[in-house]
């Protein structure tokens, strides 16, 4: 008779919940509504990668997976997409956002996704906003202008100037009877009704098309369609009646008319864009408080997220005899209310957002980075000097020299993440990636003009990437008491440990393309892995190239890669623009601090 089974062969152990990674997602300038930005990223980086979840799917059909919802004059099956989870967090610091949650994907990671959402912080009053517009981006000499911006900066000033005196103009015309007569030819008069009938019927067109392409669970009725056609007819036929050819064809009318639709522009488009970003950057009475309480709510965010902190006071090494030289085991604050599950996390940031997350990398490493007081073990002191020497062989004063090579100082950056990552309590941001971001206007923004900024960046303000070494000790490290102590990082080492990701579509004649991005590399360091991308709507061709700064994660879209200074590996596609984005993510990348046999299995 077989021998009876013990209770530890009968009873397997409990299954171990699987590591997770986060991926905080901030977004850009504008009028945002809370979880825009997130549900739609996540679609483009999780739930139509059918790659993250391949193994899985062959395995075990329909656990990761689901059929997506069908689309209207959808031909065909719909498609399958990875499946995914709103779960009610409040860890992103407002009740108006959700947690998005996955399951395990093909390398063993679930991930979780949050908003820092900040909209609600910045919003402000229209004084506000303008006085940032003329302080922060007008009111500048010519040659603290970047020659990538000039044409803009000066279009800028034409349709201020042509905006006040356009207003000036009508204003003077209702009390001047010389010039409130009429200055269109007669001849314009037959067309003036088919001009604005013309433009209903295209306002019709475009409303009716859009409930065309309406999906959700409520149908669109006859009604609906009624409503769209007569509307614009209706508004049409009061125009007509209230502004008759004779007063449309004045010098008043023409002139209010023109200021209408230049404060429209510059209130409706540049000033919510252009205005919020002068509005932050620049460190006023009015705006400190508001930038202060963005970083708090940020760093709270990455506080919770990476766990307990350690206590600054705990960190004496052991003083038993056997424990002589060993890396002590820090001791952590009991009253920090923090989760710390997760195993790495990325910062993925969309326009002025990016300038908040470099803001929020540059506080937090200082606080919980591996510079005196925060969380570094031997392993990690190794990476690190392994870090300082490459840098000081091949960008030792900040700039690379020609044996600089970028897939190597990533591969060194891994190390270093992964190394800081190990100990409880470490440093766990390990990439972070910009789309359309206005830091490569830098010069700018962030100072007066290029050499200001330069300034700033020896000053140790501004991290660069490779890290810039200290002028005198020529090293990223450092002792913080006496020569024989532990180094450390500084505080400028800040990209040591992360890996930086640019991807942008450089403007042509302001309009065409996205006059918020650029090049990183120039400002920022060779380290950066900045890759130029041409959006385009099709299949609308050139005009579909019309401000595509809000484009980046669309999957409706067309792509070409033009520069990049770390190509990547995958095969060719018409949408590398999101190949880039999810390989500057990396969801698959192999799990920090796990083995590989443990991470198969």
């Amino acid at each position: 008779m077989a021998k009876a089974a013990s209770r530890d062969e009968q009873e397997p152990p409990a299954a171990k919940s699987p590591p997770k990674q986060a991926v905080i997602v901030i977004h850009g300038m504008g009028q945002q509504r809370p979880m825009q930005t997130l549900r739609s990223i996540v679609r483009v980086l999780w739930e139509t990668d059918l790659g993250l979840t391949d193994g899985i799917e062959r395995r075990e059909p329909g656990r990761s997976r689901r059929i997506s919802d069908p689309q209207p004059g959808e031909i065909g099956p719909p498609d399958p997409v990875n499946k995914s989870w709103l779960v009610p967090d409040t860890r992103t610091g407002s009740k108006e956002l959700a947690r998005v949650t996955t399951p395990v994907a093909d390398n063993g990671m679930r991930t979780d996704f949050y908003e820092l959402y900040w909209a609600d912080i910045m919003e402000g009053t229209t004084r506000e906003h303008l006085v940032a517009w003329v302080k922060g981006l007008l009111w500048r000499w010519p040659h603290q202008v970047p020659v990538d911006v000039m044409f803009a900066w000066a279009l800028l000033w034409v349709a201020t100037i042509a905006g006040i005196m356009f207003a000036i103009n009508g204003v003077v015309s209702l009390f001047a009877e010389e010039t409130a007569g009429r200055i269109v030819p007669a001849v314009f008069d037959p067309y003036w009704p088919w001009l604005v009938l013309g433009l209903a019927g295209l306002v019709a067109l475009f409303y009716a098309r859009r409930l065309a392409k309406r999906s959700g669970d409520v149908p669109v009725t006859t009604l609906d369609y009624l409503f769209a056609l007569a509307l614009p007819f209706v508004i049409a036929a009061i125009v007509l009646w209230y502004l008759p050819v004779e007063i449309v064809a004045s010098a008043s009318f023409l002139s209010f008319a023109a200021t209408a639709v230049i404060g429209w522009f510059i209130q409706g488009f540049l000033v919510p864009y252009f205005g919020d970003v002068a509005r932050y950057v620049r460190a006023e009475p009015s705006t400190v408080a508001k930038r202060a309480a963005v970083m708090e709510r940020g760093l709270d965010l990455l506080r919770t997220l990476h766990g307990k902190v350690p206590e600054d006071d705990e960190g004496d090494p052991p003083s038993a005899p056997e424990d002589k030289g060993k890396t002590p085991e820090p001791k952590y604050d009991l009253d920090a209310a923090a989760r710390g599950d997760y195993k790495r996390i990325v910062i993925v940031a969309h326009s002025l957002g990016s300038v908040i997350a470099y803001d929020l990398l540059r506080h937090f490493w200082a606080e919980r980075g591996p510079v005196a007081g925060g969380v570094i073990d031997d392993d990690g002191r190794a990476a690190l000097m392994a870090m300082s020497d490459y840098v000081d062989a091949h960008a030792p004063d900040g700039k690379a020299l020609a044996t600089f090579d970028i897939g190597t100082f990533r591969t060194l950056q891994r190390r270093v993440s992964k190394a800081l990552g190990q100990p409880k309590g470490g440093w766990l941001v390990t990439d972070f990636v910009t789309l359309g971001s206005p830091l490569t206007h830098g010069e700018f923004l962030l100072a007066r003009d290029r050499s200001e900024f330069e300034q700033l960046k020896q000053d140790g303000l501004v991290p660069v990437c490779p890290p810039l070494p200290d002028p005198v000790d020529q090293s990223i490290l450092y002792a913080p008491k006496q020569d024989d102590d532990a180094p450390v990082a500084r505080h400028t080492a800040l990209f040591s440990a992360v890996r930086w990701t640019n991807i942008h579509d450089r403007h042509w004649l302001v309009f065409f393309g996205d006059i918020v991005s650029g090049s990183l590399t120039d400002l920022f360091g060779a380290g950066i892995a900045d890759h130029h991308v041409a959006l385009s709507r099709r299949p609308f061709g050139f005009v579909g190239r019309i401000f595509t700064h809000l484009d980046y994660w669309s999957d409706t879209i067309r792509s070409r890669v033009l520069a990049t200074n770390l190509p990547h590996g995958g095969p060719a596609s018409s949408q590398p623009h999101i190949d880039l984005l999810r390989e500057g993510v990396a969801l698959d990348a192999p799990i920090p601090g796990v083995g590989d046999a443990e991470q198969q299995s």
